[in-house]
């Protein structure tokens, strides 16, 4: 949860924030005990891996995958894919890259701007929104029921892991 938060934040952000649903996870300690972290591995007592499937309100499903330790030299990444086009967003590393389709099955069209919205790579922004909101006694620039909905999606995901099954989301 302490940066899987924002993998699971951002793919339902790119959705429009749909209601969930239900959600069903698992999470492991994998990396976590291995002698050539920077860590204590005998101290280490959190999950490294957690996986997740999450039914979306209109038929949305969303898998989710976050390690903060793995053996991928690229590490984040959001691939959406629907009936009308897709999308790949890679935010962060040496080559920040968006890449957008659009069309039928057999007839997709990259449609990739040549340039990125600001701020869309510097998590920095992002947080001088929000500061400067609670600073200027405005509204906050993320809507309530975003974390709403990433908290009780992350409640349900621990619930399934410790139950073995998927469970319903209660907001």
């Amino acid at each position: 949860m302490d940066n899987g938060v924002y993998t699971l934040d951002a793919a339902p952000y790119l959705l429009g924030h749909p209601r969930p649903l239900t959600a069903s996870g698992a999470s492991a300690n994998i990396f976590g005990h291995s002698p050539d972290g920077h860590w204590d591995p005998e101290a280490f007592t959190v999950e490294d891996f957690g996986t997740a499937f999450i039914r979306l309100e209109g038929g949305i499903s969303l898998f989710f995958v976050h390690a903060w330790a793995s053996n991928f030299t690229e590490q984040w990444q959001v691939r959406i894919a629907g009936d009308q086009g897709a999308a790949e967003l890679r935010p962060f590393g040496p080559d920040p890259r968006l890449r957008l389709t659009h069309g039928d099955y057999g007839n997709l069209a990259d449609t990739t701007p040549t340039t990125l919205p600001e701020g869309s790579t510097d998590v920095g922004y992002a947080v001088g929104r929000f500061v400067t909101a609670i600073r200027k006694g405005e509204t906050s620039p993320i809507a309530d029921e975003t974390f709403l909905y990433t908290n009780a999606i992350f409640d349900a995901l621990y619930a399934s892991a410790r139950l073995g099954r998927e469970v319903s989301i209660e907001l």
